[in-house]
């Protein structure tokens, strides 16, 4: 429907590796649309590099608490992200704590340890807004989030000069 009714040509996935054995690639499969990855395989540190470069400004939106514990996702969730602020966050060890998240936590999240948005970048005509920082968790079959409930998100225009 992406090709047929939108006239869509590419979809651009943020993804680094092949985690759900091709499923991207079986999705796009005889539907018109070329799947592009542009990070595909790069290490985390030139992904977090290249983001910066580019002025592409995400936040984390969800993270898994078996992974990622809830000090920790608090401190995550709705944040504007950096190299810096992931080095200063993953390096946080808690012995009481079953998992080090300093060798256990992918900084992409490649491993479903958190998913973000972007809601900034150069090609974007709106800067997305979310006000208000509230968290849920929710416990699913497959495991326990935690995510952002913002209180609103809003488009707002980009000046000319930006």
């Amino acid at each position: 429907e992406l090709h047929s009714d939108h006239q869509v040509t590419r979809l651009v996935t943020g993804d680094i590796l092949d985690i759900g054995e091709g499923f991207m690639d079986r999705a796009a499969e005889n539907t018109g649309v070329q799947l592009v990855r542009p990070l595909w395989n790069l290490p985390r540190t030139q992904v977090l590099d290249l983001l910066a470069a580019l002025r592409i400004e995400y936040v984390v939106t969800l993270t898994h608490l078996e992974k990622i514990p809830q000090a920790l996702s608090n401190k995550l969730l709705g944040k504007p992200i950096t190299r810096d602020y992931l080095l200063e966050q993953f390096g946080w060890y808690d012995a009481e704590y079953a998992t080090d998240v300093r060798n256990s936590v992918d900084w992409a999240g490649e491993y479903g340890e958190m998913h973000s948005m972007v809601v900034d970048c150069p090609m974007f005509s709106c800067r997305v807004v979310h006000t208000g920082s509230q968290t849920a968790v929710q416990v699913t079959p497959y495991g326990s989030y935690c995510y952002l409930v913002p209180d609103a998100i809003n488009m707002l225009p980009k000046d000319a000069s930006e």
